[in-house]
């Protein structure tokens, strides 16, 4: 996909004035007073009149603490620094995850799905856990195993069939959890001890106690988890993708 940016009052991050600016591959191509690429097929142009535009405002390739080295220590990027990403208006740091100019694509359009389904995640694993610690490990067991199940299904549907790639990839797990959140939902409004109904949420100081009491632990572990895998990958991409993959493989396999 080509377009054409017509009349942006462009900062870079300093005021450079209005400038014509031609995207290609979502990478800037050339940025001039005045461009004119006629009989370039498909064209897009898009004219913002004099609206403001930061070229490179987010940035979804950016180490916070070096980068590269597939090719041995010389090729490696040096670590940033905090006044790299302020003076260049910076905002998003995907290489924190362990990303390299290969993956930074992939896990982007991962995330990307992966974050729009983020609340069916979220509450799946949530009742999950409470239907568990409410003794019906069964019904848990159940609809965490559909949901996986069907994600391993769709997953090569997804990729090799359909093409769709990491997309495909994460949508599959999207729908997993999806159908378990059903599954979860159906358990818990048969059980008469739980109630779905906002009539009944309660923020009484000893109920939210022992609500936090239980749930602030499981916070941290998740949270303290979630550093070391960044960590780990971060530490892992200096010998190549083919190591992060490994490791990643193989921290499913313990779980």
């Amino acid at each position: 996909m080509i377009k054409l940016i017509k009349n942006a009052d462009v900062y870079a991050p300093e005021h450079i004035g209005m400038k014509d600016l031609l995207i290609a591959g979502e990478k800037i191509f050339a940025m001039e007073d005045h461009l004119d690429p006629s009989g370039i097929p498909g064209l897009e142009v898009l004219d913002l009149e004099g609206r403001k535009l930061l070229p490179g405002y987010i940035d979804m390739h950016v180490h916070i603490t070096g980068g590269g080295g597939e090719q041995g220590p010389a090729s490696r990027v040096p670590e940033s620094y905090l006044t790299a990403f302020t003076t260049n208006g910076i905002t998003t740091v995907l290489g924190l995850l362990g990303t390299d100019g290969e993956t930074a694509p992939y896990t982007a359009e991962y995330l990307r799905i992966l974050a729009l389904g983020a609340p069916f995640l979220i509450t799946s694993g949530a009742l999950g856990n409470t239907v568990r610690a409410d003794g019906d490990v069964k019904q848990a067991m159940l609809a965490s195993m559909t949901g996986t199940l069907l994600n391993v299904a769709l997953d090569p549907l997804f990729i090799a069939v359909f093409r769709w790639g990491c997309a495909g990839a994460a949508l599959a797990t999207v729908i997993g959890n999806v159908v378990s959140l059903l599954l979860l939902l159906r358990a818990v409004s048969r059980k008469p001890a739980f109630s779905l109904s906002p009539r009944d949420l309660s923020f009484r100081r000893e109920i939210s106690l022992r609500v936090l009491g239980l749930g602030l632990p499981m916070a941290a572990s998740t949270l303290l988890m979630s550093f070391s895998s960044a960590i780990s990958n971060r530490l892992t991409v200096s010998y190549g993708n083919v190591a992060v993959a490994a490791r990643s493989v193989a921290g499913k396999s313990a779980m």
